[in-house]
């Protein structure tokens, strides 16, 4: 599971975590920064918890949480885009 996750990312965040992450390869692109507040895992903000650094975040999602669905064989996520 761990592995689908990380070689086939869906949510928007995930991907951008994993373009983010540094590559141990010479002459790899180098990772892109993320921007916006990392969010409190004690005082989570309200709607999706990631809005606050995901790149294609909407107004609904800063109030309104995604519902978890199947997204692919073996993967669920929250996510508006969907």
């Amino acid at each position: 599971m761990t592995d689908a996750v990380l070689l086939s990312p869906l949510h928007p965040y995930t991907q951008a975590l994993t373009k983010a992450a540094p590559r141990p390869i010479v002459g790899a692109r180098r990772p892109l920064a993320l921007r916006g507040d990392i969010p409190s895992p004690i005082n989570r903000p309200p709607g999706c918890r990631f809005h606050t650094r995901c790149p294609i975040a909407q107004p609904h999602c800063q109030t309104e949480e995604p519902l978890l669905k199947n997204v692919a064989k073996e993967h669920k996520d929250a996510v508006w885009a969907y």
